[in-house]
């Protein structure tokens, strides 16, 4: 074993220009890119990115400019804000990076969010997901990069993608190591330092991060979480701050004082979820633009994508997806097109649902529970044809699948009746008066959030007086 390592050391080491370390990789950049473009198109279709271009062309500015400061800095990086409410960012091999619109929200100044931006830089600069790439197989490259993406707060997107069936789920998240995440720490505030920011933006988001985290619910590093495998918080925190000390800042520019100006861009920014990709009213989901509504089981945890949107029971034995399949007023020809694939196990039928025209289809499986029934349904409807997956395990009394199939029939043509008036929450930029807090602001302006919230995304302490004419992030519901 020792013999093959070295003889694969020699045909495949190199010098990483980044981390100045020896580094065996068996993937070249053009194969990793075409691995991370068809990924990263994948996630766009599954997820979406905001339609705010402005916005969008903002952070790939701030991204670009982190960039050109890594030692390969004619690499091509891309950067993208994918339409999702959680705060995240991560990065595919490649130089396709993503930050997420709640990413956005949490921060409040350039200097956080070009640190964010630049942590994902480091990890494609110093080719981690490259690493694992390698130690898996060359022939992963051929198959798909699997899950090969880095991330720096936990796993919610993962578990939104994961729950409404998307595509891309398996890609999103593959824990790093400590060292690996310190090192995309030194990293970015190397490249920050050098781009003109304050280093200490990364600590100032690590921060935000675990108070966020904490709010949340959680510690942030518990047992089994995706902090559980990287670095505590408080402790990358601390590691970069010293870090951020011993750095001087290329630039002049402080934190107050590009605040006003970093958070207009923010003005406007849908925080939750966005009703354009359809809303939830209790158990029933409506989506306005597509015209359906679907209503899922009670108590059942719910997750809405671009394409899908899907319920899983609390104990995750039972599913149920509606996704875009195809397009066309045929389910018959799109239904096929599945049942190919399952090797003849899947019996095909015309069966409307409701009045819509359907096709039905009825397969058995295993699952690590036990006997599973598979129930699938393609309905057209107005030039699209949608496919209801529902799982359910096979029980004596069938409690479970009367459960799913009860969701199946519910899938009907929106009636005007139902569709309710529409609102987003969206982020908006107040201003302190002489001796207010945080907390006054929030409560003078009408901000959704709460007060403790506020605080926690503004990066202030509660009950601390601001200074006069301080911008202050709040939320406020309005028409969409």
């Amino acid at each position: 074993m020792a013999g093959f390592a070295a003889m694969s050391c020699l045909a495949g080491c190199a010098v990483n220009p980044a981390t100045h370390r020896p580094q065996l990789v068996l993937t070249t950049q053009a194969q990793e890119r075409e691995a991370g473009h068809e990924t990263a198109e994948q996630i766009e279709t599954s997820i979406g990115t905001i339609r705010d271009e402005k916005l969008a062309t903002y952070v790939a500015e701030i991204g670009s400019r982190v960039a050109a400061e890594t030692p390969e800095s004619d690499f091509v990086y891309e950067f993208r804000v994918l339409d999702v409410a959680e705060p995240n960012a991560f990065a595919l091999p490649g130089g396709y990076v993503f930050v997420t619109r709640g990413m956005l929200a949490l921060t409040s100044s350039e200097d956080e969010l070009a640190a964010v931006l630049a942590h994902e830089v480091g990890h494609v600069a110093a080719r981690h997901s490259s690493n694992q790439l390698s130690l898996q197989a060359p022939m992963r490259i051929v198959t798909g990069i699997g899950a090969l993406a880095t991330t720096i707060v936990s796993p919610t997107l993962g578990d939104a993608v994961a729950d409404a069936g998307g595509a891309a789920a398996d890609a999103v998240f593959a824990p790093f190591s400590r060292q690996q995440e310190g090192e995309a720490d030194q990293l970015a505030q190397e490249f920050t330092s050098a781009a003109g920011w304050d280093p200490a933006g990364m600590s100032w988001a690590l921060a935000s991060l675990q108070r966020h985290a904490e709010r949340e619910g959680g510690s942030g590093d518990d047992e089994g979480g995706f902090l559980s495998s990287h670095p505590a918080t408080p402790e990358r925190v601390e590691d970069t701050r010293e870090r951020a000390s011993e750095l001087a800042a290329a630039s002049s520019t402080s934190r107050t004082s590009d605040r006003r100006a970093f958070l207009a861009h923010l003005d406007g920014l849908i925080v939750g979820p966005d009703p354009r990709h359809g809303v939830f009213v209790g158990t029933k989901f409506v989506h306005p633009e597509l015209a359906f509504s679907v209503r899922f089981p009670e108590g059942w945890r719910t997750a809405n994508g671009l394409r899908t949107v899907g319920a899983r029971s609390r104990d995750g034995s039972s599913v149920v997806t509606v996704t875009i399949a195809g397009e066309g007023d045929d389910p018959m020809a799109v239904a096929r097109t599945f049942a190919d694939g399952a090797d003849g196990a899947l019996a095909l039928e015309k069966r409307p649902v409701g009045d819509l025209s359907a096709v039905r289809g009825v397969a058995h499986g295993e699952s690590p529970d036990g006997e599973s029934e598979l129930d699938l349904a393609w309905i057209a409807y107005r030039g699209l044809v949608f496919q209801i997956t529902a799982v359910s395990p096979i029980t004596p009394s069938g409690v479970e699948r009367a459960e799913v199939m009860r969701a199946v029939e519910s899938f009907h043509a929106l009636t005007p009746g139902e569709r309710p008036p529409l609102h987003a929450d969206r982020l908006r930029i107040a201003t302190a008066r002489e001796g207010e807090t945080v907390i006054d602001v929030a409560r003078r302006s009408g901000s959704l959030w709460d007060p403790r919230d506020t605080a926690v995304l503004n990066d202030v302490e509660p009950n601390v007086p601001l200074v006069e004419g301080t911008p202050v992030k709040v939320v406020l519901r309005e028409r969409y």
